[in-house]
């Protein structure tokens, strides 16, 4: 009867840790959040404007249509505990709220705290002189905070001074030259 009673107490005992549920491990929740970052060297709100010449366009400067082709950039990174692709954009709109110029690089892969840099070439000559307001973004659906996922800035574009003050002397010549005319 002995070997008996071990012999059950031994199948109750394999019986009931067979059924008894196995230990499940926390699933960590992943976390969904693309930012354009703020803080990226030597920019205005997110975005750095670089000159032909190297210079980085500052708060309140104008941006010289004449001297050729620009440097947008822009630094878009995983706040979130899982792997995203985005495709980051950009765009500039003039004072009445038209498109006049959109960019899309494409899809990004982005580890959770590895950022990546993006970079777009644009020569602003085309453009009117005036206010723009230039917005670079990088959607994600189910972001946690989709409201950074875009930055804007305005921006002045504006001829070369020098040229504008060799205008002004040709009409002050032009002037000069109907007053003499007239005498």
């Amino acid at each position: 009867m002995r070997g008996r009673k071990s012999l059950f107490g031994g199948l109750v005992f394999s019986i009931a840790a067979a059924l008894s549920p196995t230990p499940k491990t926390a699933q960590a929740t992943l976390v969904h959040d693309v930012a354009i970052s703020p803080n990226y060297s030597n920019s205005i709100n997110g975005i750095r404007i670089t000159s032909p010449s190297g210079n980085t366009l500052q708060p309140g400067e104008s941006l010289d249509k004449t001297l050729g082709n620009y440097t947008i950039g822009f630094k878009v990174e995983n706040l979130g505990s899982s792997p995203e692709s985005t495709s980051p954009y950009g765009a500039i709109i003039n004072s009445l709220g038209n498109p006049v110029y959109n960019w899309n690089h494409s899809a990004t892969s982005l580890n959770p705290g590895s950022p990546k840099y993006r970079t777009q070439t644009l020569n602003f000559s085309g453009f009117e002189n005036g206010q723009y307001d230039m917005t670079v973004g990088a959607p994600l659906i189910g972001d946690l905070d989709p409201s950074n996922n875009e930055r804007t800035i305005s921006i002045n574009i504006i001829p070369e001074p020098s040229i504008l003050a060799l205008l002004g002397l040709g009409a002050l010549d032009l002037s000069k030259k109907r007053r003499e005319n007239n005498q």
